[in-house]
């Protein structure tokens, strides 16, 4: 099914919160599908693809990190975690569970609308769309060029065409960076 440009999903277990979402989004001129759990959701995004989905982290039953990681494996929406979690483990932790952006509560409504607008000012590949060529294992590497950028020397260091070397880049000297004192680290 192709990506419905108009179409969001609002994963949320807190009602209030829930519907807050879904108004927001339904004022910037998107169809909104909400669920209160992540299993919900899931079938919601399977069902509709949509452009955009917010999930929460903290829910009932399956947490927004597995929600954007099973997100993230059968749709190419923009996922955007909202969450009263603000450590930075949290934020890291949601990004690298293939949120694109993670917002903490409360929020405001107006800066998560003009978040989720500059998402889409982004272009976005379709999932499963890129092809790797990876040779099987114990199959030999592909041939590289002699002198080429990627070919390496034999101390395991790239080797440079030869030619001239590179030039210095151009403005003013760089400061090399100050040393702290031992002091300053205790």
């Amino acid at each position: 099914m192709p990506l419905t440009a108009e179409t969001a999903v609002v994963i949320e277990d807190d009602e209030d919160i829930r519907n807050l979402i879904a108004l927001v989004l339904e004022q910037a001129g998107y169809t909104v599908h909400t669920a209160g759990n992540g299993p919900d959701g899931l079938a919601l995004v399977a069902a509709h693809q949509p452009v955009v989905a917010t999930v929460d982290v903290n829910m009932p039953g399956m947490d927004g990190f597995e929600a954007a990681k099973r997100i993230r494996a059968i749709s190419p929406a923009y996922v955007v975690m909202i969450t009263a979690r603000t450590d930075e483990i949290d934020t890291v932790q949601g990004l690298q569970s293939g949120a694109d952006d993670y917002v903490t509560k409360p929020f405001r409504p107006r800066e998560l609308r003009a978040r989720i607008e500059a998402m889409r000012r982004r272009p976005r590949m379709p999932v499963a769309t890129a092809t790797v060529d990876v040779p099987p294992a114990g199959a030999p590497a592909p041939d590289v060029p002699t002198g080429s950028p990627a070919s390496a020397a034999p101390s395991g260091r790239r080797s440079r065409a030869a030619g001239p070397a590179p030039a210095a880049p151009a403005g003013p000297p760089r400061a090399s960076p100050q040393r702290r004192s031992p002091a300053y680290d205790r």
